[in-house]
């Protein structure tokens, strides 16, 4: 046998190295495969250890801050349980000064409201002694409620050191505090001056409190500041009640002199008002009621003692009843002497003028050449009765529709011409009906339809006419009786407000 391996072994043995030189290359890939992965694994390690690390710190940290939110919150509940209970304590405190207040400032008069201030601050400050000092106008202070002091006090050493506080308090106008040791002894002495401050000062109160080491107190100045300060506004509403008192019995002392004058002037008016009423009267025609060819019926109610109405009839000729109603605008006094101013123009023209529209303008230029100036109107109506022609002539100026009944029917006898006194140069057309024997007429002045109820509406025109209509075959004095029924029942308790005149002519 050969001692070298032939050709095949050979091969054979290369192709062995080849396949062993790749099994080496593999484990190497695998080694080197495994020692990356084991130093991933390394450093992954480390992180996670660090991250557990961080947990843990934060773990401790977030432990920590609830341990401190616990605290807090605990502290927070005792803040506010605390705030809780003085909430309370004021609030409490507030009602009782509030309720003193109430109590203070019903007693208006005095001292008692002076004892009233001492006794309540006393309980609210456990003060052992007080006293209330008014501050007096040449800014004296003078003791007017003592509590548990006595007036010989005030000459004592001890007050004599007090009153600097006072005085000080007086001064500053603020609360004055303070605490003094007696000596060596254990005592010690709180005083407290609260000044009285509304509109001014008004007082002080003085207070003084004794207590020992182990049972120290101060007087809560928050309190006896709020209470002072109602205090103060009740003494000052007790000054204004006693002047208001005073000026009211003096202005009662000046009503009481004033009503007695007026009184009497008022006297002197009414008698003054009756003599003119009979005056004005005294004008106004005497009317036979039943004549041969008319009979009349008249209501006459001015709103006072004399009005603004008037009338007249009086025969023109032996055949003519002539007759003139006026209203002057307004009541009262001026239109009554208005009424007076027409009149005597009216009576000195009357006779002289035959035609009823000549008469009225004439009338009417007198009146506005000599009154104008006096603002006076008034309004009319003139009638010419002919009872041989049985015509019946009219002419009517500014005056509402008058009523004429003509065979049991209303007609309206409307106005023909301007108010008197408006121009000078005013024009008036006479109106001519016929009548008939038993034929009526109705004059009258506004103040019968102007009458209103509690409703504030008018009696009204059309209400008039209705009511005429309603009574027209019944005898005209009834008609009369009707029509002022239903005028007071219209206006109830109101009662009349203008002056009234109503004249009923039966032919």
């Amino acid at each position: 046998m050969s001692e070298y391996p032939n050709k095949e072994e050979i091969e054979q043995l290369l192709l062995e190295n080849q396949r062993l030189k790749q099994e080496i290359t593999s484990l190497k890939s695998i080694v080197k495969m495994y020692e990356n992965y084991q130093s991933f694994a390394d450093k992954e390690m480390i992180e996670t250890k660090s991250v557990l690390s961080a947990q843990d710190k934060i773990l401790e940290f977030t432990m920590e801050e609830n341990n401190k939110s616990k605290q807090t919150l605990e502290a927070m509940d005792v803040t506010q349980e605390l705030a809780r209970k003085e909430m309370l304590l004021k609030n409490e405190t507030l009602q009782k000064i509030l309720s003193i207040s109430k109590e203070i400032t019903k007693i208006p008069q005095g001292k008692g409201l002076l004892d009233k201030i001492m006794q309540e601050v006393m309980q609210l400050s456990n003060a052992n002694f007080g006293a209330l000092f008014l501050v007096l106008e040449e800014k004296k202070l003078k003791p007017k409620t003592l509590v548990n002091i006595s007036k010989d006090y005030f000459n004592s050493q001890e007050f004599q050191f007090y009153k600097k506080y006072l005085k000080q308090c007086m001064q500053d106008r603020r609360i004055i505090a303070t605490k003094i040791q007696n000596g060596n002894d254990s005592l010690s002495t709180s005083v407290v001056c609260a000044p009285l401050i509304g509109k001014k000062l008004s007082g002080i109160i003085f207070l003084t409190l004794h207590s020992d080491s182990q049972t120290s107190q101060f007087i809560d100045l928050e309190t006896i500041e709020l209470y002072s300060a109602q205090a103060a506004i009740a003494i000052e509403n007790m000054y204004l009640y006693q002047n208001l008192e005073g000026e009211v019995r003096k202005r009662t002392i000046e009503l009481q002199t004033s009503y007695s004058r007026i009184q009497e002037l008022y006297r002197e008016i009414e008698l003054d008002l009756k003599i003119a009423r009979k005056i004005q009267t005294s004008f106004l025609p005497k009317i036979h009621r039943n004549e041969t060819r008319a009979s009349f019926d008249i209501v006459y109610l001015p709103t006072s003692y004399i009005g603004g109405d008037i009338f007249d009839i009086f025969y023109k000729d032996e055949n003519t009843i002539r007759v003139f109603l006026a209203d002057a605008t307004g009541h009262g006094i001026q239109a009554a002497l208005i009424t007076m101013l027409i009149l005597g123009e009216y009576n000195r023209i009357k006779n002289m003028i035959g035609s009823t529209d000549k008469l009225a303008k004439i009338l009417n230029y007198e009146f506005f050449i000599k009154f104008s100036h006096l603002t006076g109107l008034f309004s009319f109506i003139l009638l010419d009765i002919n009872f041989k022609s049985r015509k019946l002539n009219f002419v009517s100026g500014g005056h509402p529709g008058q009523f004429f009944i003509h065979k049991q029917k209303v007609i309206e006898l409307e106005k023909t011409g301007r108010i008197i006194g408006l121009l000078d140069n005013s024009t008036y057309k006479t109106t001519t009906l016929d009548f008939s024997p038993g034929d009526r007429i109705f004059l009258f002045t506004d103040g019968i339809f102007e009458e209103t109820n509690k409703d504030n509406e008018i009696f009204g025109e059309l209400r008039l006419k209705q009511v005429v209509e309603k009574h027209i075959n019944e005898p005209y004095n009834l008609i009369l009786s009707h029509v002022m029924k239903e005028v007071y029942e219209f206006t109830e308790s109101v009662g009349l407000l203008d002056d009234l005149t109503m004249l009923f002519i039966e032919l």
